[in-house]
């Protein structure tokens, strides 16, 4: 139902897997994206590496789940979410980059990684920039955790509540989330906001008018957002 009130508080439309909880607007949870864990390398079973280097929640919580005897000396994350999971486990970061995404991470890596060996538990479908980037200076390992799979049921939903005017903003949260909508339907006439550079150049891809938050967090889009609502954007 569209809204009738001015003055209510915007609505915006999340499309991550984790629910988020904000006083300042009114938040509508719809993960576009899932994920299908993939077979185990047993072969890297008793395995020992320099680095670990980890760019998703979820493949922190499904290696350290099907890889409980690989052993390493330091660990490196891209991602707020990333280093939470790691941090909830009390496991030590050595290495983060200031920005959470991989061109951040190469601008920044000096020689730290220079002659070692580095395991990079990932999804199949993450960009390979980080890998070539490492295996120029390195010994490299990659191995694909799990798949993103689009929900078609969440994307229509989504697809629903834009044409019904039910909400105000879209907030597009990674690259596969927004293949999971824009493959299927047109562009959004509402502000769309991307959560960092890369989910930014997805939407261009598919001619979507955005905004690229200042920083690739949720708390740099709901400021974001709020800016909006005070300056009558939304």
């Amino acid at each position: 139902m569209k809204k009738e009130v001015d003055n209510m508080k915007p609505v915006v439309l999340m499309t991550d897997s984790r629910a988020t909880i904000s006083s300042e607007v009114e938040i509508v949870h719809l993960p576009l994206i899932g994920i299908r864990p993939l077979p185990v390398v047993r072969a890297l079973a008793h395995h020992h590496y320099d680095w670990l280097l980890f760019t998703s929640k979820n493949a922190v919580e499904l290696f350290f789940l099907h890889y409980p005897d690989v052993t390493f000396s330091n660990i490196a994350s891209i991602g707020k979410k990333t280093s939470l999971a790691l941090a909830v486990r009390n496991i030590k970061i050595d290495y983060e980059p200031p920005d959470y995404h991989q061109e951040s991470f190469i601008e920044c890596a000096a020689d730290r990684f220079d002659r070692c060996t580095v395991l990079i538990p990932c999804s199949a479908k993450a960009r390979p920039m980080l890998t070539d980037f490492l295996k120029r200076r390195a010994e490299v390992t990659r191995i694909n955790l799990y798949e993103p799979v689009a929900s078609v049921k969440n994307a229509k939903k989504m697809n629903e509540l834009v044409v019904s005017g039910s909400i105000d903003v879209v907030v597009l949260m990674s690259p596969s989330a927004v293949n999971a909508y824009f493959t299927q339907y047109d562009v959004v006439h509402l502000p769309v906001l991307a959560v960092g550079p890369v989910t930014s150049q997805a939407l261009s891809r598919f001619g979507q008018p955005h905004i690229t938050a200042n920083q690739s967090t949720k708390e740099s889009i709901l400021q974001k957002i709020i800016e909006m609502r005070d300056n009558h954007v939304i």
